[in-house]
């Protein structure tokens, strides 16, 4: 179902027209700024660069993400290239954005959902070079377009939702087709060239998302702040030392609900050099699991056998959006 869904959102920018008088552009750039009533991240943007060249037509994919959670998800920008068999005026249906009317374009954007009420949709821009000028084609999209079974979708949307499905079916699933909830196995994004980096920055594509929560220069910067990681330190280990350790992993699910502190406990060493009996002193349930785990493996010098050990462990998010007990 969601890759059904997928298919509305690049719908950006031209619109139906009768006529095509005007010699056809041999580059387009469409932004999408698609939002949803869901998150931590609410917002999503994506540029598609398309140009012309002989037969073919190639495509630079740039999507950009603001900050989800502050603790897990920072700003990021990914890009994908890819190349279609076919010309820019055969990706467009031969339908030439510069003849596009202007008065129904205006007229598909105000359009209203069934309800009166906007939940999630979609700004679109297509830019394009019309007899020497630059020409922006603004459309949105609503969620009546994606998920109602007959939405009566207006001429020039469904086209562009048409256009925006090949792009997508060539570059990779778009933002309409990831998970909800990020997932650690997802594969590194290709870095983003020289290129990519100096059109962002010098906000050359801001002008595609005029009123949206961000932009694209913004995004980047965003992107390029270094990200604390969280850490775990044994503050101290008394009266004797181990002669082999190691640290408590970081619980997934404390980081998800943005749990960092303090555990404390003591330990009685048995004969053979392992923990016995362990008493925490302090610390919330979640961490004294995983400093458990670790702690019952360590392994003593006989010297501090029939001693009591203590044990101080510190876990921190290093982020502003920790909470601490």
């Amino acid at each position: 179902m969601r890759s059904l869904i997928l298919i509305p959102i690049i719908c950006a920018a031209s619109l139906f027209s009768f006529a095509q008088n005007s010699v056809f552009p041999s580059t387009a750039i469409i932004g999408t700024h698609t939002f949803f009533d869901f998150g931590p991240p609410f917002d999503f943007y994506e540029i598609y660069i398309l140009k012309a060249d002989d037969r073919v037509t190639s495509l630079q994919r740039i999507t950009l993400t603001p900050a989800g959670d502050k603790c897990l998800q920072p700003a990021k920008v990914e890009s994908v290239r890819a190349q279609l068999n076919e010309p820019l005026s055969s990706l467009l249906e031969n339908r030439n954005p510069c003849d596009v009317d202007e008065r129904r374009l205006k007229r598909e954007m105000r359009r209203k959902t069934k309800s009166g009420l906007v939940f999630s949709g979609a700004n679109l821009s297509m830019q394009v070079s019309c007899a020497g000028s630059d020409r922006v084609l603004a459309l949105k999209v609503l969620d009546q377009d994606w998920f109602d079974q007959a939405p009566d979708t207006p001429q020039n949307t469904s086209w562009t939702m048409r256009v925006l499905s090949k792009l997508n079916a060539a570059a990779g699933p778009g933002v309409m087709d990831r998970p909800v909830f990020p997932v650690s196995t997802e594969a590194p994004a290709p870095a983003l060239t020289d290129t990519d980096l100096s059109g962002l920055a010098t906000g050359v594509y801001d002008r595609l998302f005029l009123g949206a929560p961000h932009k694209p220069s913004e995004l980047l910067a965003a992107s390029r702040k270094p990200v604390s990681k969280p850490s775990v330190q044994i503050l101290s280990i008394d009266p004797v030392m181990p002669d082999s350790y190691a640290t408590p992993d970081y619980p997934p699910i404390a980081r998800v609900a943005h749990l960092e502190g303090t555990v404390t406990l003591t330990l009685a060493v048995e004969q053979g050099g392992r923990p016995g009996k362990i008493a925490f002193v302090s610390g919330i349930p979640i961490l004294r699991f995983a400093v458990e785990n670790s702690v019952k493996h360590w392994q003593f010098p006989d010297s501090a056998i029939g001693k009591e050990i203590s044990v101080s462990i510190a876990f921190n998010l290093n982020c502003s959006g920790a909470k601490s007990p």
